[in-house]
């Protein structure tokens, strides 16, 4: 994120959006990896709730590698924007697995976690257009 943080001063728009950008990206990451490695550890309340929600065990541990990959992965600069695109698909599919289920308050940190990823990218959306370029 120095790259972030040296661009922005070049430009001038301000040390402030870098640091407000990694303490952002540094939260997402933390949940990721956190509830990432909840599910690869077979915690049982995540694993009976995947199991009423018809998702097979081995469900569980693809999207506990999937979330603690992305949480991890936001932090190389090549990978970032498409971690970023899986964190908010991953939990586009939490919430409507909640709303399904009829458990819509239940969905709270999903929804935080898809609003967070989806302000670090947009936030960092020059990445993704670089990407896309190539």
């Amino acid at each position: 994120y120095g790259d972030l943080a040296m661009a922005e001063q070049k430009t001038g728009t301000g040390i402030g959006r870098a640091r407000a950008i990694l303490i952002m990206s540094g939260l997402l990451s933390l949940g990721f990896v956190l509830s990432g490695a909840a599910k690869l550890a077979g915690v049982k309340a995540l694993a009976d709730n995947f199991a009423r929600w018809g998702y097979p065990p081995a469900f569980l541990y693809f999207t506990g590698a999937l979330e603690v990959l992305c949480g991890l992965l936001i932090w190389h600069p090549r990978a970032r924007m498409p971690a970023i695109l899986l964190m908010m698909a991953t939990m586009v599919g939490a919430v409507g697995t909640h709303v399904l289920n009829h458990e819509a308050l239940q969905s709270g940190p999903a929804a935080f976690l898809l609003a967070l990823a989806a302000t670090v990218g947009h936030l960092r959306r020059e990445e993704l257009f670089t990407l896309l370029r190539k």
